[in-house]
Parts: C-alpha cells; structure tokens; sequence
C-alpha cells in the first residue's frame, strides 16, 4: 500500500557482483527504474523505494550466466515478505502482476495458460485475471477453463481497457496437486 525499499538477496552466495535492473512503480505510481548489485547470501537495499515491481533481470552475472540461486525481492529486510523472485538460471522474474501507471490506461491484447502433469490424464485449470481499480476491490475480469493439458489463449477482439492506477493479479488454480502452470498475457500502454 505504501512506497518501500526492495531487499536483494540470493540463496548462493555464487550470486555475487550481478547486476540486477528493477522496473516498477515510485510512490506516485510513475515508472521507475534501478540497478542493484548483488552480493550473495547478503540483503542489498535498494535506493528508490517501490510501490510496486514489475520485472527485474540480471543485466550482469559474475559467473558469465544467468543467475546460480534464487533471488527474491523482500521487503522490510532480507527475511521480510517477498514480492517478486528470479528462479535460478533464468535470469528475469517470471509476475503474475502488474499495477498500470499513472497517466496511461492499458489495453489487453491476449491471455493464454498451460498445465502439465506427468501421466494424471485430464487435469483442471482455472484461470483468473482478477483486477482491482484504485480504492476497490479485486473482481474476475476475464475467467477460463483448461483441461486436459491443452494450452488455452483468448484473443480479445476488443481489447480489454485498464484506467491507471488499477492492479492487475493473474491466478490460476489447478484440481491436482503438482501439476505445472502457465499464465501469460499481453497489453500495451498508452499515454491518457
């Protein structure tokens, strides 16, 4: 709810010396940017303080490749609440979120989700892009079903308009315990 530094750590202290360049939100809700060096098993603050995250990707690694550890994004310190992550070797956060800045209105152009589980046959999905404009709540802007492990994608016609300020999260609920699941979406920005 409020603007807040981000903790930068890693599980593998091999983690060490990367660059990390973090896009979000400032306490305005205006786009920010900031690049943090990691330095392992160790908590780095960043600079700017975030009202929100969008992606962040290792633009630098020490070892020559993508990252060894997990790296999470905390808040508070190194052990507070993590709002975002890096799984190791990928090198980019892979969010389910996003809040629309201010003084843009975002159109969503397509979603799609996937789901695997080896030899459990036809398992459910349900897919949610729940929304939240500023000062509500969250609501089922768009809902799918996927079954089957067949890949799912909705193409909107019409793209789907956001107003600024409004919060997007991704959710997708599966009937059988681990199975693998894939949301994806796109939108674009454009200045009001």
């Amino acid at each position: 709810t409020s603007a807040q530094k981000l903790y930068v750590i890693s599980t593998s202290a091999s983690d060490t010396g990367q660059s990390i360049y973090i896009e979000g939100l400032d306490a305005d809700y205006n786009y920010q940017t900031e690049t943090v060096t990691t330095n392992g098993t160790t908590a780095v603050a960043t600079t700017k303080n975030f009202r929100r995250i969008w992606t962040a990707t290792v633009t630098s690694a020490s070892a020559g490749s993508a990252n060894v550890g997990e790296i999470t994004f905390r808040l508070v310190s190194g052990s507070g609440t993590v709002v975002a992550h890096i799984g190791a070797a990928l090198g980019i956060t892979k969010l389910s979120q996003f809040t629309v800045p201010a003084g843009y209105s975002a159109y969503v152009l397509y979603g799609d989700c996937t789901t695997y589980h080896a030899g459990a046959g036809n398992v459910g999905t349900l897919l949610k892009m729940m929304v939240r404009p500023l000062n509500g709540s969250f609501v089922a802007a768009f809902i799918a079903e996927v079954a089957g492990g067949n890949p799912y994608r909705n193409d909107f016609a019409i793209p789907m308009k956001l107003t600024e300020k409004t919060d997007v999260d991704v959710r997708v609920t599966v009937d059988t315990s681990n199975t693998k699941a894939t949301a994806n979406w796109q939108m674009i920005l454009i200045p009001n």
